[in-house]
């Protein structure tokens, strides 16, 4: 389980990956797995891998984001 604590990194935090992911989607409309997770490495480093998955789950969760298996993409719900 990921706690937060005084020393969390607030740019690797869920809520940061989450706002990145977002922007990124808004550009491409549709983006795999691998995408989403290099245009991350490249913009915020190695250490994003932590929180990404946590993040996708959350934008999932609260309708943000929507799966599509055929494709095996993620799209914005508007």
């Amino acid at each position: 389980m990921l706690r937060p604590e005084k020393y969390l990194n607030l740019d690797n935090s869920v809520i940061s990956i989450s706002a990145q992911i977002i922007k990124y989607l808004r550009k491409s409309k549709n983006l795999s797995i691998p995408e989403l997770i290099n245009k991350l490495i490249s913009l915020k480093g190695e250490n994003v891998r932590e929180n990404f998955l946590p993040a996708l789950n959350l934008l999932y969760l609260i309708g943000k984001i929507d799966y599509i298996a055929k494709a095996d993409l993620f799209k914005l719900i508007k």
